[in-house]
């Protein structure tokens, strides 16, 4: 014979499984939550690394050309301007481009391009700076 007493025994057990079960679910989908968004964030942080990388390295190259005198900065000093070892190492598949062009009273107009490829292969917009320089050793 079951007694009120037992009988209401039985239905808390089962109520407190059902609850406990209920909790680690929710539990489980909180920790996937925070991974996930963990993931999200550190992936943005690796992608704020990289360009702030790539903006100092084209800064780095623009003050290196634009310190030299006006007559050595031409379209073959531009053809041999290339990254640096850390910037090739941090910056996937990166294609550097710089391009030197005369232009109208005595001036050079030196433009640097850089981009490299995002975690998912496609490729980051590019970082571009471009500088002016004169013959009488200022910018225009």
């Amino acid at each position: 014979m079951i007694t009120p007493c037992s009988h209401k025994r039985s239905v808390r057990r089962g109520s407190l499984l059902l609850e406990s079960a209920l909790a680690l679910m929710m539990l489980v989908m909180a920790m996937t939550l925070t991974v996930q968004i963990l993931g999200a964030a550190a992936g943005g942080r690796r992608g704020a690394e990289r360009r702030d990388r790539a903006l100092i390295e084209v800064a780095n190259l623009m003050e290196q050309i634009t310190a030299r005198p006006f007559d050595q900065v031409t379209p073959d000093l531009a053809k041999s301007v290339a990254l640096s070892a850390g910037a090739k190492r941090s910056l996937p598949s990166a294609e550097l481009k710089v391009a030197v062009a005369d232009s109208e009273r005595d001036a050079r107009r030196i433009a640097i391009t850089l981009r490299w490829r995002a975690r998912s292969g496609e490729w980051e917009s590019p970082l571009v700076l471009v500088s002016w320089i004169n013959r009488k050793g200022g910018r225009p």
